[in-house]
């Protein structure tokens, strides 16, 4: 299941910044030490522990992701299905309103409660289906036309009941579909806030690093930005120019118009900069 633009590029700015720590935390570190004196040690080793909290976090938003954008097609899948079942059980009620008038006349439709729209409502055409084959169980009708042929109305009792089970099963799998939905949205929404929250402090606390040690070239790529925290900014490389791998990238034709964000995550309310964070 592929995933939204905006989200790709906020897990290949989370993948970018991991690399360039992966690669740089150690090198940063020698030069701190050599510059200041310090052991810087206890630091890389920190910095290592929260690089390692926001491989876990990614992971856990690309899931999260993925799982809703796939809930999402089986929803519209599912809703279709329910649609065509409802379509006919729509054309099985005109059937029997046919068959009754030829065979019976006008007294059946009034009988059975069928002179009147067949309703269009989801909920309201399954109680209707429902309600006129209770009234044909309840009090058939037969006739015999002019050439000797025979009708009865039990005949219809069977293809409308079946019909409607199927639409109320559809009815039932609609209903169970949007529950997963919801749940996937909520663990989706949660895992967006817990993984922009650690994304945007790691990423500080990298570029701090980077930046006491000199490597400001390499601050700048894995700074906090709110466009690469939100995925409005894409990032392409590592910090040794490696390109970064997020897998299926898909439109951006998601529900909230194409930002897998949910809401703003980390301090956002910055002027005259587009910072996150900063060092």
């Amino acid at each position: 299941m592929v995933i939204s633009k905006f989200v790709a590029h906020q897990l290949r700015y989370s993948r970018a910044v991991l690399a360039t720590g992966e690669l740089n935390i150690e090198p940063a570190t020698a030069a701190i030490e050599e510059q200041f004196g310090n052991d810087g040690k206890v630091i890389a080793e920190a910095l290592r522990v929260q690089c390692g909290l926001l491989k876990v976090v990614t992971d856990d938003f690309a899931a999260a992701d993925r799982r809703l954008a796939k809930d999402l097609a089986d929803d519209a899948r599912i809703r279709a299905k329910c649609e065509e079942c409802s379509g006919r059980l729509a054309k099985l009620l005109v059937s029997c309103r046919t068959r009754l008038r030829d065979a019976v006349g006008e007294k059946a439709l009034e009988l059975y409660g069928l002179k009147g729209r067949i309703p269009t409502n989801r909920e309201a055409i399954a109680h209707y289906a429902g309600h006129v084959s209770e009234l044909m169980k309840v009090h058939p009708l037969r006739a015999t036309d002019l050439f000797g042929s025979e009708f009865s109305s039990d005949t219809l009792v069977g293809p409308l009941q079946q019909a409607l089970a199927d639409y109320q099963h559809c009815l039932s799998e609609v209903a169970r579909e949007a529950r997963e939905t919801e749940g996937a949205r909520n663990a989706r929404i949660k895992a967006e806030r817990r993984f922009r929250r650690i994304l945007v402090g790691v990423a500080a606390a990298l570029e701090a690093h980077f930046r006491m040690a000199g490597f400001d070239d390499l601050a700048d790529k894995i700074r906090p930005t709110r466009g690469r925290a939100s995925g409005e900014e894409p990032v392409e490389i590592a910090g040794d120019g490696t390109e970064i791998d997020t897998g299926d990238v898909g439109n951006d034709n998601t529900e909230d118009g194409g930002n897998g964000t949910t809401e703003d995550v980390g301090n956002d309310n910055t002027e005259g900069d587009d910072s996150v964070a900063t060092a």
